[in-house]
């Protein structure tokens, strides 16, 4: 009996995804090369394993805006 395995992607940029595996993760690395000005695009694509049995590797959320986090920490404070 075949099984068809589907991953859980999880997009790490605007190139590179990981899906969770037994022992660790899967990337996926997919770009794209223009050659010639634009007459010819060569996509690449690229996988590898990472070894992390527990599945300890958590992303970090994405910085904040800086405005926006100086006015977060301005909230707790009132003029004298």
């Amino acid at each position: 009996m075949q099984v068809k395995l589907q991953f859980n992607w999880e997009p790490l940029d605007e190139c590179t995804q990981r899906a969770k595996v037994i022992g660790g993760w899967l990337i996926l690395r997919l770009g794209a090369t223009d050659f010639e000005k634009g007459k010819r695009v060569q996509f690449r694509e690229s996988m590898v394993f990472i070894a992390d049995k527990d599945h300890q590797w958590s992303i970090l959320p994405p910085p904040k805006d800086e405005v926006a986090a100086k006015s977060e920490l301005a909230k707790g404070f009132a003029p004298a």
